[in-house]
């Protein structure tokens, strides 16, 4: 299945591997909303649901952290990356490739290489490609959360129908910097 294909449809190939061989969760929002409607709050959910069979440490971009904060369990093991754009959050590298980046740093310096990767349905099939090509072997679970963000800060995460251009933009020029 082409990563296109997710990105319009929300389908996304699955990436298997034995439980115990993972080394941490990574969380990667999808626009700016942490609200407990928000799909932020969802994929946080998500991490934590995939942390009751195995406490993994969870790394999670500025805006997952902070949904992961709101939520009324108690987070341990939570390591807070740059790389997201939206409200004002900058960094070196920004987006996802540069939330990656800064994740595959943490990963080589603790000697893992197998994540488990949490993001939204239509956006997981990039963020696996750019794993991959860092080098990572991840998993990618399947069910993962798929709404859009009608309050996100970020407009192409709005909608199907403003994301769908954006991924298409996206894809040529990350592929002409070199980032998939």
């Amino acid at each position: 299945m082409s990563m296109l294909h997710g990105a319009i449809t929300g389908n996304y190939e699955k990436r298997w591997h034995d439980p115990h061989s993972l080394d941490c969760i990574q969380v990667h929002s999808f626009g700016t909303d942490i609200s407990p409607q928000g799909v932020n709050s969802a994929l946080a959910h998500y991490a934590l649901h995939e942390r009751t069979w195995n406490p993994l440490p969870l790394l999670a971009d500025r805006v997952a952290a902070e949904a992961l904060k709101a939520l009324p369990d108690e987070i341990d093991n939570l390591i807070v990356v740059g790389g997201h754009i939206g409200d004002g959050i900058r960094s070196e590298r920004p987006g996802t490739w540069g939330a990656l980046v800064a994740m595959k740093e943490i990963m080589d310096r603790q000697g893992w290489n197998n994540p488990e990767l949490v993001g939204h349905a239509h956006h997981i099939g990039r963020i696996t490609i750019q794993a991959l090509k860092l080098g990572m072997d991840p998993r990618v679970p399947s069910l993962l959360p798929n709404q859009f963000d009608r309050s996100s800060g970020q407009v192409w995460t709005r909608r199907r129908i403003f994301w769908i251009p954006y991924e298409f933009a996206a894809t040529i020029k990350l592929k002409h910097d070199g980032q998939l």
